[in-house]
């Protein structure tokens, strides 16, 4: 993959299910675009990540996108 890039429509603070406060983490909503190496088909993927925090350090994090469908369509379509 080459020309990687993140674009965040935004970062927001997490909260905890049961009291919907604020518990230090963060989630964020946004776009990864490139291009594919061997075929130079370009591509975008939206995505979410979370990062759950701990005495400062990341402890854990998500991500969430549709990988599968990332590569489909990267896939060399084939001559008829």
């Amino acid at each position: 993959m080459e020309g990687v890039v993140y674009t965040s429509k935004n970062y927001l603070p997490g909260v905890l299910a049961e009291t919907g406060l604020p518990d230090g983490s963060v989630r964020s909503f946004g776009k990864w675009t490139g291009a594919d190496s061997a075929t130079g088909k370009s591509w975008e993927l939206i995505s979410y990540h979370t990062w759950d925090f701990k005495d400062g350090l990341i402890i854990s994090g998500g991500d969430y996108f549709d990988a599968g469908g990332l590569l489909a369509s990267l896939k060399e379509e084939s001559p008829e």
